[in-house]
């Protein structure tokens, strides 16, 4: 039975809709149109059992004769280098090949990375968080031997929030770079006051001891607690906002608290909306009383009573009470309560749900840095 390609890529929009694929953590992006007569589905999908269950499906629906040309990712011009390591304190990840496109999300130095594709100078990459997007040639591509020889060395973590990074052991000496709280490098010795270390490209550069620590100590100390939690938000306070920004150098509002819980032992999802979906629910009661620190408060687009997930557009941090901080426009403390000089009428309308974290363990979605094996670049105990 023939089918048009009308028909065929309408049912692929159904099974897409039907399967709830997330475009933000994978890569899809299939067609089908009639060549010499035949309909040919092209395009790319990095999950092969979604490719299969595509075709069973079209083969279901439509009785119609397919031939497949799509490509499962990685391919082939990733050769020999499947992964990744990011080399800046703050690196991109664009919507598509060009800095034009928009930035979805950022990744921070010492981060691995799955490689996907490559175009030119750029990468197709998927983020520890599932997030996938472009990098440029802030990525350093690594065999898997190299990648091993990189993950035995050993780290320390940054939890300054901003610091430059030396060529000698001098504070006048030529900058290397610039570092920010949560980048991973490789610790290379020390001597007096600074720590010599190494980038992922092999770059060379020192620091103050006091603005690193080493990363297996840090991953067994870090604790989400309320009083942690308020602490490392409040010290972000004025961090200018960006779309897709998640360093202290400048974030977006899901950026912002998926940052805090980081620097505290806890790795959220990505955007807001994600992050609503896991932890534990908490009805706020009268005068948000049940509310505590920590807490994250979402915001919908309008309404306070039929916001669905999908129409979350802002998160913030309960600092208990009715009041939060949060990152909209910098990073500050805002309140719920209309008789407080903090109040935020606008949000205040739009609060629709929030959801505790601390506790929550990962039976409710919660996931620690040291027991999260696939969070790319970070030293296993």
């Amino acid at each position: 039975m023939k089918k048009s390609p009308l028909a065929l890529n309408r049912l692929i929009a159904h099974f897409v809709k039907q399967r709830k694929v997330n475009f933000r953590t994978t890569a899809f992006c299939v067609r089908t149109r009639n060549e010499r007569g035949i309909p040919v589905m092209r395009g790319q999908i990095d999950n092969l059992r979604l490719k299969r269950e595509l075709l069973v499906t079209i083969q279901k629906k439509s009785n119609a004769k397919v031939h497949d040309r799509t490509t499962v990712l990685p391919d082939r011009s990733v050769g020999d280098c499947p992964v990744g390591v990011v080399r800046l304190s703050a690196s991109n990840i664009y919507r598509r090949p060009s800095r034009s496109s928009g930035i979805t999300t950022q990744a921070l130095i010492g981060m691995t990375v799955r490689v996907l594709k490559h175009r030119r100078e750029w990468s197709l990459v998927k983020l520890p968080d599932g997030y996938i997007g472009w990098m440029d040639e802030t990525l350093v591509s690594m065999t898997v031997p190299e990648h091993e020889a990189w993950m035995k060395k050993p780290k320390v973590i940054f939890i300054s929030p901003f610091a430059l990074i030396y060529s000698r052991q001098d504070a006048g000496a030529t900058v290397v770079g610039d570092a920010v709280s949560g980048n991973v490098f490789a610790f290379e010795g020390k001597s007096g006051s600074f720590a010599k270390l190494s980038y992922p490209d092999n770059r060379i550069g020192y620091v103050r001891k006091s603005d690193i620590t080493p990363l297996i100590s840090w991953t067994r100390a870090a604790r989400d607690t309320p009083e942690t939690i308020a602490k490392t938000a409040r010290s972000f306070a004025g961090v200018p906002y960006l779309w897709g920004g998640t360093s202290p150098k400048a974030m977006d509002c899901s950026g912002f608290v998926k940052m805090v819980y980081f620097l505290n032992g806890v790795l959220l999802p990505r955007d807001a909306n994600q992050q609503a979906q896991i932890g534990k629910p908490v009805l706020p009661g009268k005068s948000w009383e049940n509310l505590d620190t920590g807490d994250l408060l979402f915001f919908g687009k309008s309404s306070t009573r039929k916001t669905e997930i999908r129409d979350i557009v802002h998160v913030g941090i309960s600092l208990g009470g009715d009041r939060f901080i949060h990152e909209s426009g910098d990073v500050h403390c805002s309140s719920l309560h209309a008789g407080d000089p903090l109040h935020d009428h606008r949000l205040a309308s739009t609060f629709c749900m929030a959801r505790r974290i601390i506790g929550a363990g990962e039976r409710a979605g919660v996931k620690r840095v040291r027991s999260c094996a696939d969070w790319g670049g970070y030293e296993r105990e």
